[in-house]
Protein backbone atom coordinates (compact mmCIF):
# COMPACT_ATOMS: atom_id res chain seq x y z
CA UNK A 1 0.00 0.00 0.00
CA UNK A 2 2.81 2.08 0.97
CA UNK A 3 4.29 1.69 -3.07
CA UNK A 4 0.85 2.94 -4.17
CA UNK A 5 0.41 5.91 -2.22
CA UNK A 6 3.87 6.88 -2.96
CA UNK A 7 3.41 6.25 -6.84
CA UNK A 8 0.21 8.19 -6.34
CA UNK A 9 2.30 11.09 -5.31
CA UNK A 10 5.08 11.48 -8.15
CA UNK A 11 2.60 10.92 -10.42
CA UNK A 12 0.92 14.43 -8.88
CA UNK A 13 4.17 16.09 -8.79
CA UNK A 14 4.04 14.49 -12.25
CA UNK A 15 1.00 16.04 -13.93
CA UNK A 16 -0.36 19.01 -11.36
CA UNK A 17 2.11 21.68 -12.82
CA UNK A 18 1.45 20.92 -16.31
CA UNK A 19 -2.02 20.30 -15.86
CA UNK A 20 -2.77 23.72 -14.09
CA UNK A 21 -0.66 25.75 -16.28
CA UNK A 22 -2.07 24.01 -19.44
CA UNK A 23 -5.75 25.17 -17.63
CA UNK A 24 -4.71 28.35 -17.17
CA UNK A 25 -3.99 28.61 -20.76
CA UNK A 26 -6.52 27.40 -22.29
CA UNK A 27 -9.02 29.63 -20.04
CA UNK A 28 -7.40 32.10 -20.57
CA UNK A 29 -7.59 31.41 -24.53
CA UNK A 30 -11.02 30.39 -23.99
CA UNK A 31 -12.06 34.09 -22.29
CA UNK A 32 -10.06 36.01 -25.30
CA UNK A 33 -11.85 33.46 -28.23
CA UNK A 34 -15.44 34.19 -26.56
CA UNK A 35 -15.16 38.02 -25.70
CA UNK A 36 -13.18 38.79 -28.54
CA UNK A 37 -13.84 36.32 -31.48
CA UNK A 38 -17.26 36.96 -30.68
CA UNK A 39 -16.83 40.47 -32.06
CA UNK A 40 -14.43 39.50 -34.42
CA UNK A 41 -16.78 36.85 -35.38
CA UNK A 42 -19.72 39.60 -35.89
CA UNK A 43 -17.54 41.66 -38.06
CA UNK A 44 -16.23 38.76 -40.18
CA UNK A 45 -19.27 36.59 -40.59
CA UNK A 46 -18.53 33.31 -42.60
CA UNK A 47 -14.64 34.49 -43.13
CA UNK A 48 -14.43 34.10 -39.09
CA UNK A 49 -10.84 32.12 -38.67
CA UNK A 50 -11.15 29.75 -35.43
CA UNK A 51 -8.16 31.64 -32.61
CA UNK A 52 -8.81 34.98 -34.37
CA UNK A 53 -9.88 36.23 -31.13
CA UNK A 54 -6.80 35.16 -29.06
CA UNK A 55 -4.84 36.61 -31.76
CA UNK A 56 -6.34 39.95 -31.53
CA UNK A 57 -6.48 39.65 -28.21
CA UNK A 58 -2.73 38.97 -28.13
CA UNK A 59 -2.01 41.94 -30.94
CA UNK A 60 -4.77 44.47 -28.51
CA UNK A 61 -2.37 44.25 -25.34
CA UNK A 62 0.71 44.58 -27.61
CA UNK A 63 -0.94 47.96 -29.09
CA UNK A 64 -2.22 49.48 -25.55
CA UNK A 65 1.90 48.14 -24.81
CA UNK A 66 3.16 50.58 -27.16
CA UNK A 67 0.88 53.07 -27.04
CA UNK A 68 0.60 53.40 -23.37
CA UNK A 69 3.69 56.09 -23.83
CA UNK A 70 1.90 58.70 -26.06
CA UNK A 71 0.66 61.21 -23.74
CA UNK A 72 -2.72 61.10 -25.54
CA UNK A 73 -3.78 57.50 -24.70
CA UNK A 74 -1.96 58.07 -21.31
CA UNK A 75 -3.93 60.36 -19.78
CA UNK A 76 -7.16 58.48 -19.88
CA UNK A 77 -5.16 55.66 -18.62
CA UNK A 78 -3.77 57.68 -15.78
CA UNK A 79 -7.13 58.91 -15.06
CA UNK A 80 -8.38 55.01 -15.13
CA UNK A 81 -5.78 54.46 -12.50
CA UNK A 82 -6.65 57.70 -10.57
CA UNK A 83 -10.02 55.81 -10.21
CA UNK A 84 -9.41 52.69 -9.44
CA UNK A 85 -6.60 53.18 -6.83
CA UNK A 86 -8.77 54.80 -4.73
CA UNK A 87 -12.13 52.60 -4.46
CA UNK A 88 -11.87 50.98 -1.10
CA UNK A 89 -10.80 47.16 -2.01
CA UNK A 90 -10.42 47.09 -5.20
CA UNK A 91 -7.26 49.16 -4.80
CA UNK A 92 -5.97 46.80 -2.83
CA UNK A 93 -6.05 43.94 -5.73
CA UNK A 94 -5.38 46.51 -8.83
CA UNK A 95 -2.65 48.16 -6.84
CA UNK A 96 -0.82 45.10 -5.79
CA UNK A 97 -1.20 43.87 -9.92
CA UNK A 98 -0.08 47.10 -11.13
CA UNK A 99 3.06 46.96 -9.51
CA UNK A 100 4.38 43.76 -9.80
CA UNK A 101 3.60 43.82 -13.80
CA UNK A 102 5.32 47.69 -13.37
CA UNK A 103 8.66 45.82 -11.86
CA UNK A 104 8.60 42.39 -14.58
CA UNK A 105 8.20 45.39 -17.24
CA UNK A 106 11.15 47.43 -16.05
CA UNK A 107 12.96 45.19 -14.70
CA UNK A 108 14.13 44.05 -18.80
CA UNK A 109 14.54 48.15 -19.23
CA UNK A 110 16.91 48.66 -15.88
CA UNK A 111 19.49 46.41 -14.81
CA UNK A 112 19.96 48.01 -11.60
CA UNK A 113 16.58 46.45 -10.60
CA UNK A 114 15.35 42.97 -10.29
CA UNK A 115 18.73 41.84 -9.82
CA UNK A 116 18.96 38.52 -7.44
CA UNK A 117 20.93 39.25 -4.57
CA UNK A 118 22.47 37.04 -1.65
CA UNK A 119 21.43 39.25 1.64
CA UNK A 120 24.04 38.56 4.12
CA UNK A 121 21.86 38.60 7.66
CA UNK A 122 23.60 38.20 11.00
CA UNK A 123 26.11 34.74 9.31
CA UNK A 124 22.83 33.87 7.49
CA UNK A 125 22.56 34.15 3.60
CA UNK A 126 18.89 35.31 1.86
CA UNK A 127 18.62 34.84 -1.58
CA UNK A 128 16.34 37.68 -2.29
CA UNK A 129 15.61 40.48 -5.43
CA UNK A 130 16.13 44.13 -5.23
CA UNK A 131 13.07 46.36 -5.99
CA UNK A 132 14.59 49.80 -6.23
CA UNK A 133 17.98 50.68 -6.28
CA UNK A 134 17.56 54.18 -5.13
CA UNK A 135 14.30 54.61 -3.07
CA UNK A 136 13.77 58.09 -1.25
CA UNK A 137 16.70 58.51 0.60
CA UNK A 138 14.68 60.93 3.27
CA UNK A 139 13.36 57.48 4.14
CA UNK A 140 15.76 55.08 3.73
CA UNK A 141 19.46 56.40 4.04
CA UNK A 142 22.42 56.88 2.04
CA UNK A 143 23.58 53.38 0.51
CA UNK A 144 20.47 51.03 1.05
CA UNK A 145 18.26 49.31 -1.28
CA UNK A 146 15.27 47.91 -1.46
CA UNK A 147 15.37 43.80 -1.68
CA UNK A 148 12.31 41.63 -1.41
CA UNK A 149 12.90 38.51 -0.12
CA UNK A 150 10.35 36.09 -1.21
CA UNK A 151 9.62 33.05 1.34
CA UNK A 152 9.55 29.31 0.31
CA UNK A 153 6.28 27.42 -0.82
CA UNK A 154 4.25 30.51 -0.03
CA UNK A 155 3.57 33.34 -1.98
CA UNK A 156 5.15 36.08 0.33
CA UNK A 157 8.05 37.47 1.84
CA UNK A 158 9.40 40.73 3.09
CA UNK A 159 10.63 43.72 1.79
CA UNK A 160 13.45 44.98 3.19
CA UNK A 161 15.65 48.22 3.30
CA UNK A 162 19.19 47.04 3.37
CA UNK A 163 22.72 48.44 3.18
CA UNK A 164 24.20 47.79 -0.37
CA UNK A 165 27.40 46.97 1.23
CA UNK A 166 25.40 43.58 3.04
CA UNK A 167 24.49 42.00 -0.42
CA UNK A 168 26.37 39.78 -3.19
CA UNK A 169 25.24 40.43 -6.66
CA UNK A 170 24.20 36.54 -7.75
CA UNK A 171 25.24 35.07 -11.68
CA UNK A 172 21.25 34.49 -12.08
CA UNK A 173 18.19 35.50 -13.99
CA UNK A 174 15.10 36.60 -11.38
CA UNK A 175 13.35 33.46 -12.80
CA UNK A 176 16.51 31.18 -11.17
CA UNK A 177 16.26 33.00 -8.19
CA UNK A 178 12.43 32.74 -7.69
CA UNK A 179 11.90 29.51 -8.75
CA UNK A 180 15.44 28.67 -6.16
CA UNK A 181 13.59 30.22 -3.24
CA UNK A 182 10.06 29.16 -3.92
CA UNK A 183 11.05 25.27 -4.29
CA UNK A 184 13.64 25.68 -1.13
CA UNK A 185 16.26 24.41 -3.59
CA UNK A 186 14.28 21.28 -4.59
CA UNK A 187 14.57 20.79 -7.64
CA UNK A 188 15.36 17.59 -9.99
CA UNK A 189 18.52 17.99 -12.69
CA UNK A 190 16.60 18.02 -16.09
CA UNK A 191 18.02 16.10 -19.03
CA UNK A 192 19.66 17.81 -21.52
Amino acid sequence: MFDLSKAFLRGLAAVLPIGLTLYLIVALGSWSERTVGGVVRALMGDYYLPGSGLLLTICLITLIGYLARVPIVNLPMKLGDAILSRVPLVKSIYTAIKDIMEFVASSEDDTSQGRPVLVDVSGFRLVGIVTDSSPDLARAGKGRVLVYLPMSYQVGGYTLLIEESALTPLDMSIEEAMRFVLTAGVRKEQAS
